[in-house]
């Protein structure tokens, strides 16, 4: 049977998070299937080039694994995605933790016509600091109807518009969200942003960078985007870096 969702999960060295991950979103397709026992979800993690047990795990957990030995988030969400074969794709990064009725309401939402969407994005605890950034993104999220954290839409629209640009090595998901938004504009058609239906995701990039960070790293992609988000050397901290990943179960 052809799956009505596709959940594709990009994971580098996940062997700590992504269980939890998978073990949320089992939750939430147990849910799913209350109402919807005859729709079937797929799970494809991608093994972006991990050097421990993250495809292994993913296997335990029933997930099929798409292998991309490029080191870069956007193109280990485009092949999970061109692998994919549901109806529905849903994207979500290995430390975010789906709300458990999150099937239940996108199918909801395509039922209703929307486009596409995204959910709010929250974890647990915050320092304050954390706290402002939080509330800061999810507050443009809302107000400039960009989807943020865990993007719904159907594979077909997906493959349409082209997926996440490949060349860039950061903030790929801001660029696919301001694409989703032009789209849907010119479809006349609607965005979701699932304000009550957060992912709760890790504050890891917090552990190895600053806030100071973030801002100065915002001010010079606003003044040149192409030369700094499309040089990896400039997110190695970041994103890239190995010290991202746990060393030993943790919630933050």
């Amino acid at each position: 049977m052809t799956p009505r969702i596709s959940v594709v999960i990009p994971a580098y060295n996940e062997t700590f998070e992504l269980p939890k991950t998978l073990a949320a979103f089992e939750l939430a397709y147990t849910n799913y299937q209350q109402i919807y026992p005859d729709s079937e979800i797929e799970f494809v993690v991608v093994d972006n080039a991990s050097t421990d047990n993250t495809a292994a795990i993913a296997r335990t957990w029933g997930a099929r694994v798409v292998h991309e030995p490029h080191r870069q988030i956007a193109r280990a969400r485009n092949a999970g995605a061109r692998s994919a074969t549901g109806e529905i794709l849903v994207t979500c990064d290995a430390d975010s933790l789906p709300h458990p009725q999150i099937f239940v309401k996108i199918e909801a939402e395509f039922a209703r016509g929307v486009f596409a969407g995204g959910v709010r994005i929250w974890a647990e605890p915050l320092k304050l600091t954390q706290l402002l950034v939080f509330l800061l993104v999810n507050l443009v999220s809302l107000i400039g109807r960009l989807p943020a954290g865990m993007y719904f839409i159907k594979r077909e629209d997906f493959l349409k518009l082209g997926g996440f640009d490949e060349s860039l090595y950061a903030l790929e998901d801001v660029d696919f969200a301001y694409r989703l938004r032009r789209e849907s504009r010119r479809r006349y058609s609607k965005l979701s942003i699932l304000w009550n239906y957060p992912i709760l995701t890790s504050t890891r990039k917090f552990r190895v960078s600053r806030i100071l960070d973030w801002f100065r790293m915002g001010i010079l992609v606003s003044i040149r985007p192409s030369k700094y988000l499309k040089n990896r050397s400039y997110w190695e901290n970041l994103y890239y870096s190995p010290e991202l990943r746990e060393q030993e179960e943790s919630t933050s």
